[in-house]
């Protein structure tokens, strides 16, 4: 039995998500989907485990920022990082002042998405531990 946390990895670009999931698997467990309706079904099958969800904002069917506030309906605590190249400065604050909701721009280094991860899960941890 794994004591790794499970990172759900959302991201409509194959080589991003593949190229992502291979950097994150040397710490976490890694679930993928391709889109945002992917990753309902992915989440919904593996609510208990997901600790975060690492998205990318642009996608077909269902964008980050829909999947986010999603995911925030069902689980308010659960953080979210969404990652993007192109954003629009009031679109960015908009999601950046979300509780458990963190941003990532485009492009970075995969030790970057590492830290924030880190940074979130230890403080939603916290939180997790106070009455």
């Amino acid at each position: 039995m794994s004591t790794r946390q499970t990172i759900l990895l959302v991201d409509d670009d194959p080589t991003v998500l593949n190229m992502l999931a291979r950097a994150l698997e040397e710490s976490y467990e890694v679930l993928i989907a391709g889109d945002g309706v992917d990753a309902v079904y992915v989440y919904e099958r593996n609510l208990e485990r997901v600790a975060a969800v690492v998205t990318d904002l642009e996608m077909p069917r269902l964008n980050g920022q829909s999947l986010s506030e999603w995911l925030h309906h069902i689980r308010p605590q659960l953080p979210v990082i969404i990652m993007s190249g192109s954003f629009r400065r009031q679109a960015l604050r908009d999601l950046t002042q979300r509780p458990m909701t963190s941003f990532l721009g485009k492009p970075f280094e995969t030790a970057q998405l590492e830290e924030v991860l880190h940074n979130v899960l230890d403080i939603n941890e916290g939180q997790a531990s106070q009455p």
